[in-house]
């Protein structure tokens, strides 16, 4: 199981890395829309605030994205990573290997959606 771990670690960081990327790309989608009549028609200042609530609801989604990978990696490092939070059971090593950052089993999942 400790080299499973290594491997989820590196995958962990690798995965902050390429969220930490998206957070910063999609900052320019989230910028404050200008609302100046004479540089854009009606449609296209709708079309730019929806686009600029599409980036923030991104952004959002990243954001909770990396505290999951944050909390997952200081749990490897506490010894608690691989305990469902709901039932403390032992989640499976291939759903670690496909969610490394889950926080319950698929039964808790399960029950909770």
């Amino acid at each position: 199981m400790n080299l499973q771990l290594n491997d989820i670690r590196e995958r962990l960081v690798t995965k902050l890395s390429e969220l930490d990327r998206a957070l910063e790309l999609t900052s320019n989608h989230a910028q404050t829309v200008v609302l100046d009549q004479t540089a854009v028609g009606r449609v296209s200042r709708v079309e730019a605030m929806q686009d600029q609530q599409l980036g923030l609801a991104h952004q959002r989604q990243i954001a909770v994205d990396i505290l999951l990978v944050k909390k997952a990696l200081r749990k490897l490092e506490t010894g608690e990573y691989g305990l469902c939070e709901r039932c403390d059971d032992d989640i499976p090593t291939a759903r670690l290997k496909l969610v490394p950052e889950c926080e319950c089993c698929v039964e808790c999942l399960s029950e909770i959606e």
